[in-house]
């Protein structure tokens, strides 16, 4: 689709389109044309005479021959020796079009003598000579009288028929060629058998032989089925015999305003050439000279006003199109001159070849067209037409003033359809040879004066990556394409590949700039891919596949750099360096981090989420502490141990009293605060199979980091636990370790069974064995879907037929812990139109703790701020 073919020129002469500046290159291919190169049969032409053929001829014997048009008709008697072959053919077969062209290479001929009138030569000279010709397409024909407008014939010619092949392969060694056939008359049928007066026009042609000073070579190319015997006709030549004079060539120019009228053929009409390969001389000269015409044009540098005027031009005629609901907006004409300037850049200039990849590339995804219509191939059309003059219908100029007009009915129905959609979206408008550049949207207090937003110098990155991610892929394939073809060395292919690898990936990084949104999507998405892999590590082929899956199963808009193989090597890449992933040991896999788990819940909450833990009930009393020596006056109430006597006798002394003087008024106590008691808190987390499904685990993952970031900046300490088939210690107590603590949280990923007893078990022991007074408070995160029991815990309960065990071991372990002292809070991770398990809300009530409802992602701040109940 790059470029312009030969075939786009067939489609166009089909389409009664213009293909007329590729005449000269035909022309260039028959080192030149005696007549002008005929560009479509669109209308009446008037038949040259074959006159034009004898004058650019070589030799005497073309100067002798071309008298014989004005000179009455003598039956003269040859003086000199003839060589005489006859060709009989079948003007549509290939198999005679190989037989003459063996016979004029191996004769080598003086003239050439063509069974046809002169009438017929012209209207055959006008097809040999016309771009149909040129591109392999069949045409019909009629003869009509200039003044009567009787038709004297009509027929069709075929590519590389025997009379094409005649004259093109006379043409080329510039042999005379002389139509021997009777003429025709206004009102006369063509006779069928005119073998006798052939003889006498080949014999008269003998007789102007003697310039030539030796023997003369004659090939006669007759029509086997109008032509009588070949050994009678030959014959008849040499004995001359009985042979009538032959009609003077005045009464044929009677029809000299006769008209050709013609349309092409179709590819099921044209005649196959199975002996040529497919291609007749003519078109095989003229496909060599094309290539190196278009790889000319291709190559061409254009300068930067050029490149220019035919951006604009390109995006002009597609806003214009009849087909074209929605033209490229100016945004997408700047990305269109973008990537023409990115492939220029690879390439050493703009070039015509780099404006169609550009075009290409940037504009199909960004018009919209009618029903039936392909973006790619409209744009290739209209990149054609612009950079090599060729127009593709004749009704191009009909349908816009049409669509401007009015049109059919289905027509309007579809103009009605779309007339809400803007033809285009921007206020300016794109003048013939430049664009005008307007923001796409005003800054919002969200976006304005926002460095992190991902940006691409005011354009899409998602676009402008795809668009030279393919320019990238081009310039490569070109690199494959030479090397296979012997013009590079492996070496250099490398170093040219690594190159653009190097470029890409420089475009990559200096596009790349996620926001925080974008950032939180991307963590989010990590996490979810890990759940649904029920592993522990993800690598950058699981992603690969995920993000395949989501963007072609899903539906999902997940942009370009996630679908793309190096850029997503190149994100994973730079996620690691900014620390948001962490490499697992020697395997290719990785974790999400800490400052992962950070980065989404400050988008998500807006702060640390400190609150929840306000909602553990106080127990045990409170302590009183001292702030350094702030003090304060003495108020009723006040014990002595409050009382500072260093600020006491500062006071007196201030005031010159003695000591039989003090009064209250002079006492100074200390400042006291009451402090509630620190808390150790153990979040247990569940991390069977069934939290892999619906963001569970994601969602449990974010409201234990916010749950440990509140108890550690609360000055408590906290440990976590995680349960499937069993409670396991994850990490124990600690009040300053936050790192470590997210990172815990973090790498936590789903599989197994849901055993919460054992789970419940696990984060009691783990308080218990810290003897410290503080308050202890264990919170489940789970989606209460209890599956497992412990041997030991089933063992305790015994055979209860009657009730689920699952949830009674988890219900028995509850009462141990509060019996303990420590209070069971349940974070409930479900789906909203499930209601809230009566399971869970007896943990909750036999643990003293609430129950927090959590659906989703949005439901994140609710439970850490507010801790509202269900």
């Amino acid at each position: 689709m790059l470029g312009i073919t030969t075939n786009d020129l067939r489609r166009a002469i089909l389409d009664c389109g213009d293909v007329s500046s590729f005449a000269g290159v035909y022309r260039q291919a028959l080192c030149g044309a005696p007549i002008p190169i005929v560009s479509q049969f669109d209308a009446p032409l008037e038949l040259p005479s074959p006159r034009v053929l004898l004058q650019h001829a070589y030799g005497d014997l073309a100067a002798a021959l071309s008298s014989q048009e004005t000179v009455a008709a003598v039956n003269a008697t040859p003086s000199g020796d003839v060589d005489l072959r006859i060709v009989a053919v079948s003007v549509h077969d290939d198999g005679s079009c190989r037989d003459l062209t063996q016979a004029l290479v191996e004769f080598q001929p003086d003239a050439v003598a063509l069974g046809c009138s002169p009438s017929e030569l012209g209207v055959h000279m006008l097809y040999a000579f016309s771009m149909p010709c040129a591109v392999g397409l069949g045409a019909q024909f009629e003869i009509i009288h200039g003044g009567s407008f009787e038709t004297c014939f009509n027929g069709s010619f075929q590519p590389g028929d025997a009379f094409e092949t005649g004259i093109i392969e006379a043409w080329l060694r510039r042999i005379p060629l002389l139509p021997v056939g009777r003429p025709l008359r206004a009102g006369e049928r063509k006779r069928d058998d005119q073998s006798r007066y052939i003889a006498s026009r080949i014999r008269d042609i003998w007789s102007r032989s003697p310039v030539l000073g030796r023997t003369v070579r004659i090939l006669a190319i007759v029509d086997r089925d109008g032509c009588g015997e070949v050994e009678q006709l030959a014959a008849s030549v040499r004995q001359g015999t009985a042979l009538p004079a032959h009609m003077p060539p005045e009464t044929d120019a009677r029809l000299k305003g006769s008209f050709v009228i013609g349309g092409c053929l179709g590819d099921a009409e044209n005649h196959e050439l199975k002996g040529t390969g497919g291609q007749t001389e003519a078109q095989r000269r003229f496909q060599s000279e094309f290539d190196r015409r278009i790889e000319a044009m291709d190559s061409e540098r254009l300068s930067a006003h050029e490149a220019t005027a035919i951006v604009a031009t390109i995006a002009s005629r597609l806003r214009e199109h009849p087909d074209v609901v929605r033209g490229p907006s100016v945004r997408g004409t700047i990305a269109f001159d973008e990537i023409i300037s990115s492939l220029s850049g690879l390439n050493g200039g703009v070039t015509r070849r780099n404006i169609c990849k550009a075009a290409l590339i940037a504009l199909p995804p960004r018009i919209t067209v009618r029903r039936r219509v392909q973006e790619r191939l409209l744009v290739a059309d209209i990149v054609k037409e612009t950079l090599y003059a060729v127009r593709f219908s004749a009704l191009e100029e009909a349908t816009l003033r049409g669509a401007s007009e009015g049109g059919s009915a289905d027509d309007i129905g579809e103009t009605d359809r779309t007339k809400g959609v803007p033809r285009q979206p921007d206020t300016e408008t794109v003048g013939p040879g430049s664009y005008a550049v307007v923001p796409e949207s005003r800054p919002n207090a969200e976006t304005a004066g926002n460095p992190g937003r991902m940006t691409l110098s005011g354009s899409d990155p998602r676009d402008r990556y795809t668009a030279i991610k393919q320019a990238v892929m081009l310039a490569m394939s070109d690199l494959e394409d030479e090397l296979r073809a012997g013009k590079l060395t492996a070496g250099e292919y490398e170093q040219r590949k690594a190159g653009l690898m190097s470029r890409l990936k420089s475009a990559f990084a200096s596009q790349m700039r996620m926001s925080d949104r974008e950032m939180a999507g991307t963590i989010i998405e990590m996490m979810d891919a890990q759940d649904k892999g029920w592993n522990r590590d993800i690598n950058f082929s699981r992603m690969q596949v995920y993000y395949h899956i989501k963007g072609t199963c899903e539906k999902s808009d997940v942009g370009p750099f996630k679908q793309d193989y190096h850029a997503l090597k190149w994100l994973i890449d730079g996620l690691s360096e900014q620390g948001v992933l962490r490499s697992v040991g020697e395997t290719p896999g990785f974790l999400l981090t800490g400052f992962a788990l950070d980065i989404l819940l400050k988008y998500l909450t807006g702060n640390d989420g400190a609150g929840f833990i306000h909602h553990v009930p106080e127990a045990g009393g409170s302590f009183t502490s001292y702030r350094g020596h702030e003090v304060r006056r003495y108020s009723p109430g006040d014990t002595f141990r409050d009382l500072s006597v260093r600020h006491t006798l500062k006071e007196v002394v201030r005031r010159k009293k003695a000591l039989s003087e003090i009064g209250n008024s002079e006492l100074r106590v200390f400042l006291k605060e009451r402090r509630k008691p620190q808390a150790d808190i153990v979040i247990c987390i569940d991390t069977s199979g069934s939290m892999g499904f619906g963001q569970r685990l994601t969602c449990a993952r974010l409201a234990a980091a916010g749950l440990a970031r509140s108890t550690l900046s609360s000055g408590n300490r906290a440990g976590l636990v995680a349960f499937n088939d069993y409670g396991q210690t994850v990490l124990p107590l600690t009040g300053n370790d936050g790192a470590l603590l997210l990172n815990g949280i973090a790498g936590l990923s789903a599989g197994g069974n849901t055993n919460i007893g054992d789970g419940l078990k696990s984060a009691r022991e783990l308080l218990l064995r810290s003897h410290s007074r503080n308050r202890k408070h264990i919170i489940l995160i789970s989606d209460g879907r209890a599956s497992a029991v412990s041997e030991a815990a089933l063992t305790e309960l015994g055979l209860r037929k009657a009730r689920d065990l699952t949830e009674e071991s988890a219900l028995l372990e509850t009462n141990k812990a509060a019996i303990a002292g420590v209070q069971v809070s349940v974070i409930y991770v479900a789906p909203r139109d499930e209601s809230v398990d009566l399971f869970i809300k007896n943990v909750a009530r036999s643990g003293g703790g609430k129950v927090h409802r959590m659906s989703g992602l949005a439901d994140l701040k609710a439970v850490l701020h507010q801790g509202d109940s269900r």
